[in-house]
């Protein structure tokens, strides 16, 4: 795991942003367009590059996914 240091939540207009480290970005490819947002049962976000979601029929939360996600530590696997 790789541990990206603490992120600031910046606001603006009715959101609030956080940036994602460009180390990450350029794994998963800079052209990056969507990523998806999930929170689990302990309040945890994960967002994940592309549409890898749960409620997609591809989704198996048992196998491993081939894309990376980032995970709300500011870590990523």
């Amino acid at each position: 795991m790789l541990y990206f240091g603490q992120r600031k939540i910046h606001k603006q207009g009715g959101s609030y942003m956080v940036s994602l480290p460009m180390p990450w970005i350029q794994t998963m490819g800079v052209n990056i367009k969507n990523v998806s947002i999930e929170m689990d049962n302990e309040n945890t976000l994960r967002i994940v590059a592309g549409d890898l979601r749960q409620d997609n029929p591809g989704y198996n939360m048992h196998s491993q996914p081939t894309k990376k996600k980032v995970m709300s530590n500011d870590t990523y696997e």
